[in-house]
């Protein structure tokens, strides 16, 4: 499963200016998943889920529509949320999975193959944001992409 690792942030602060070293530990995955409606991914997915419990984890090419990613993840969670984008035919999709408990979102952007949210920790008063980009895999459409 992709990249797993701790986002570490530090600073506290008094009417916005840093003080004091604050360490607020995340856990953030991102997994290309080439496809959610196969059962046993969706198994796979519940599975790392509950052995890694990710804070955030980051999906791309989900291959099925938003309303389809929220009836897999209502299976398997009491405290994940899950945002993500249609897929154009049976090519791609992002999607931002969250633990409810830990983790609180805002604002989001929504342009093809990118989804970005603002979130914080809970208690934490500094909002971050984060990104799931899926580019493409020709390389004249990538170079029009970035």
């Amino acid at each position: 499963m992709g990249d797993a690792g701790k986002f570490r942030k530090s600073g506290a602060t008094v009417g916005g200016i840093p003080t004091t070293p604050q360490i607020i530990e995340m856990i953030i995955t991102t997994w290309n998943i080439r496809g959610l409606n196969n059962k046993e991914k969706q198994r796979y997915l519940k599975e790392r889920l509950k052995k890694y419990k990710p804070n955030i984890m980051l999906i791309q090419e989900t291959k099925i529509r938003e309303h389809k990613l929220k009836e897999v993840i209502s299976n398997f969670k009491p405290h994940y949320e899950i945002i993500g984008q249609d897929v154009v035919g049976s090519v791609g999709g992002v999607a931002i999975l969250w633990n409810l408990e830990e983790v609180q979102f805002e604002d989001w952007i929504s342009i093809p193959q990118i989804l970005s949210r603002r979130f914080r920790n809970i208690g934490s008063q500094e909002w971050i944001l984060l990104s799931n980009v899926y580019g493409p895999n020709i390389l004249s459409e990538r170079r029009n992409f970035f």
